[in-house]
């Protein structure tokens, strides 16, 4: 995977992050997924992935929706071929520019003394999984890259990354020096994908 060269010589990958579920809906599962490539590739890919949308008269792919055939996909309701054919187009960009995929789950609830009890912050704990991962595999380069996360907002819900990132970087040694930026924005306004 090539590195965008940014002033000085230093690369910078950037990790981009959506979230299903959250510590206060009724979810069993807390889930965060990113992926990983350098700000060149991420702009090739970009711009690919855009062309599909377009084709598809897709403002931005939100796997949920897509899924359930809710709002944009809802065209596809009765035409399931044209449904799974738009995924593996999509598919096919993301495999053809060799990004490094990161994902972590949490139930959101617990059994204690046999009863189900809802855990502290399963949220929390995901984002710390994510973070630790990507700094794992950002020590195993060693030409000095930055990393800048960016994180999807819906309209639903803010990410509660806002709050925790703080705390949850804390915690995850060796990449405090090395974060460029966070930001966090709407799927359509940062990269039309989730």
């Amino acid at each position: 995977m090539g590195l965008a060269d940014v002033g000085g010589g230093i690369g910078v990958i950037t990790l981009y992050c959506g979230e299903c579920g959250d510590s206060t809906s009724e979810c069993r599962f807390v889930c965060i997924g990113g992926c990983i490539a350098s700000v060149k590739t991420w702009s090739i890919f970009e711009e690919e992935w855009r062309q599909v949308l377009d084709r598809a008269e897709i403002r931005a792919f939100k796997m949920d929706d897509f899924e359930h055939y809710r709002g944009e996909f809802a065209k596809w309701k009765d035409r399931p071929n044209e449904h799974r054919a738009f995924l593996a187009q999509l598919m096919t960009v993301l495999q053809k520019h060799l990004f490094v995929y990161l994902a972590a789950s949490e139930p959101v609830y617990k059994t204690m003394d046999g009863k189900l009890v809802m855990r502290d912050d399963p949220y929390f704990d995901c984002l710390v999984a994510i973070l630790d991962s990507a700094s794992s595999y950002l020590e195993s380069f060693e030409l000095g890259e930055k990393v800048q996360i960016v994180f999807a907002d819906y309209a639903e819900h803010s990410s509660p990354a806002r709050q925790l990132l703080p705390e949850a970087r804390g915690r995850v040694g060796g990449l405090g020096d090395r974060l460029v930026s966070d930001a966090y924005g709407c799927l359509s306004d940062v990269i039309p994908l989730q």
